[in-house]
């Protein structure tokens, strides 16, 4: 084995490796005769001689095992040497090694790779010296004020109403099983259901029922009509039972609103407080104490959220951390399979800084040591499917923990799950050590601030 190392620049590395023969042979026969001792004693006896299997096995063996000793002596290596790659070494371009597996005459064989370099970086931004500013939001009588009236909405008693659709009212609909050229089916599947009209996400159904009134009839998607998980739609749209499990229906239907139901207030009174029975909340002047300690943590919550943004930026602005724009770009390359791929300098950009966040955020959870165990993945997908469910009080709730069991299956969901709770922590973490420079500021001052920051449509 002989391994030369030449240093291109200090964000790229050439490595040459040369593996003789007594590198791999000795283990090339060994797993030789592993083959025959595995196979049927029949097989064995008829063909005692090692030069059949050698004839049957010995090439594509051989091959797999010369690879395996290049891999093995390549990750020894850069372990040794403290060589923080970026991505997967490369083969070096106008190299071309001359493999001759021969069988009777073992050789020698020599690889060029390209190696990407991560250098040593400090990462800045979150030293005690280091002091954000950070929305200390104070509520104000008038955010207080319009709370206590969505309150008293929400605590109201729905009102069967003959006005125009609004985007708060609960819609009763019949609906009917169309075609697939969205003609009526005369056998398709009828059903009846509620739903709530701002918790619609289909945008245009949705435009379609606004302002409408009873009796107005529209054609949907039944699938895209509010939460997409089948349990969901099979229990409270389509009302579909056990005895019905086996029933093909399909995704569109003619629906019409047979009624409009829309809450109307309740009204502070000694009754109202005595049919709420909460024991925190025996007066108006309790209301407005309970609504604004509510008020200030999910304020505090959106605050934190700004705080985040403002850490993790200067964080991304001020660490200095190099990577080679040509061998990332052939990193991109071979993972599309195609030399020739276009990439515009903007996308490159955009992907290397991705990546540099990335490394960044890696070296943060090690550095901090945050894991996320069974307990939290399961707790973060039962909050996400609560919140689809929160305009539901009678939900079932064997559908959210079927949903968490899928989730958890799910290997997609589990990583994007676990880095958002890494990220969570992180932020915390980060909290603790950074400076805090709180400036007072009134809710309705935050929300004016939190809109002019976001994107424009």
């Amino acid at each position: 084995m002989q391994i030369l190392r030449k240093d291109v620049n200090p964000l790229l590395t050439q490595i040459e490796i040369t593996i003789e023969p007594g590198d791999y042979v000795e283990k090339f026969e060994t797993n030789l005769k592993s083959i025959k001792q595995s196979t049927d004693q029949r097989l064995q006896k008829r063909y005692d001689s090692n030069e059949y299997f050698k004839k049957m096995y010995g090439k594509s063996l051989l091959v797999d095992t010369v690879y395996e000793e290049l891999n093995d002596l390549f990750n020894q290596y850069l372990k040794e040497q403290k060589i923080n790659t970026l991505g997967s070494p490369l083969p070096s371009e106008g190299f071309e090694p001359e493999l001759n597996f021969d069988l009777y005459n073992y050789n020698s064989f020599t690889f060029h790779f390209d190696v990407g370099i991560v250098p040593e970086y400090q990462i800045a931004g979150i030293s005690e010296s280091d002091v954000y500013d950070f929305d200390d939001v104070t509520i104000d009588s008038t955010t207080i004020d319009e709370n206590i009236q969505d309150f008293l909405k929400r605590h109201g008693k729905p009102q069967e109403v003959d006005e125009p659709i609004e985007d708060n009212d609960i819609l009763e609909i019949q609906a009917n099983e169309l075609n697939e050229d969205q003609t009526p089916f005369e056998k398709g599947w009828s059903t009846e259901f509620s739903v709530l009209v701002s918790s619609i996400k289909d945008d245009e159904v949705k435009t379609k029922l606004l302002s409408q009134k009873i009796g107005f009839s529209f054609v949907f998607d039944i699938t895209k009509l509010e939460n997409p998980d089948p349990a969901f739609i099979d229990k409270y749209l389509l009302n579909r039972t056990e005895a019905d499990k086996d029933v093909v229906i399909g995704n569109m239907f003619s629906g019409t609103v047979v009624k409009i139901k829309r809450q109307v207030p309740a009204v502070l009174s000694e009754n109202f407080f005595e049919e709420l029975a909460d024991e925190k909340i025996k007066s108006e002047s309790d209301l407005r104490e309970v609504i604004e300690k509510e008020l200030k943590q999910s304020y505090d919550r959106n605050a934190n959220s700004l705080l985040e943004r403002k850490i993790f930026d200067k964080i991304k602005e001020e660490t200095n951390l190099d990577i080679s724009p040509d061998f990332y770009k052939r990193l991109i390359q071979q993972n599309e399979n195609n030399k020739d791929v276009e990439i515009t300098d903007e996308d490159l950009n955009k992907s290397i800084e991705s990546t540099k966040w990335m490394l960044i955020k890696e070296d943060l959870f090690r550095k901090y040591a945050l894991e996320v165990n069974e307990g939290e993945i399961k707790n973060h997908f039962f909050q996400q499917v609560m919140s689809y469910f929160k305009y539901y009080p009678n939900m079932d709730y064997n559908i959210v923990f079927d949903f968490v069991e899928k989730q958890m299956k799910n290997q997609n969901a589990l990583e994007k799950a676990t880095e958002e709770i890494k990220v969570s922590k992180l932020f915390n973490q980060l909290t603790g050590v950074v400076g805090k420079n709180k400036i007072a500021i009134s809710s309705t001052d935050f929300l004016k601030k939190v809109e002019s920051m976001q994107p424009a449509e």
